[in-house]
């Protein structure tokens, strides 16, 4: 998952500097890794959840991880961006992108200090 991580950090990172640059070669980049960051990211997920849930609770663990990430996650993040993003227009994608890369670092760091169960 934390590879995941550090691959959304670089997929938003490429989209900062094309949107600030004005390169597509950076927009290359980030549509590149987008499929290996949601791969990664979905599939440890649920293998951590495997790892971690009581054997009779898994499949309500691992669909409740689904709902987090791919529903409340994208509604969320959703509801934030356009709040970051306006109505003016041309939107503000540098600071949309700067604060992607904020929030991958600050889960990322969650992920590497906050004590876990080890089964």
């Amino acid at each position: 998952m934390l590879i995941a991580l550090g691959a959304l950090v670089f997929r938003n990172g490429c989209f900062l500097l094309s949107s600030a640059c004005g390169l597509a070669a950076f927009d290359f980049g980030g549509i590149l890794i987008h499929g290996l960051i949601f791969g990664i990211f979905i599939v440890g997920s649920q293998m951590r959840v495997r790892e971690l849930a009581p054997p009779e609770l898994r499949g309500q663990a691992q669909g409740l991880v689904n709902m987090i990430t791919a529903g409340l996650g994208v509604f969320g993040s959703n509801a934030l961006f356009n709040a970051v993003l306006g109505s003016a227009v041309p939107h503000r994608w540098p600071q949309a992108y700067a604060l992607a890369i904020f929030l991958s670092v600050a889960v990322a760091l969650a992920l590497l200090f906050l004590p876990s169960r080890r089964t």
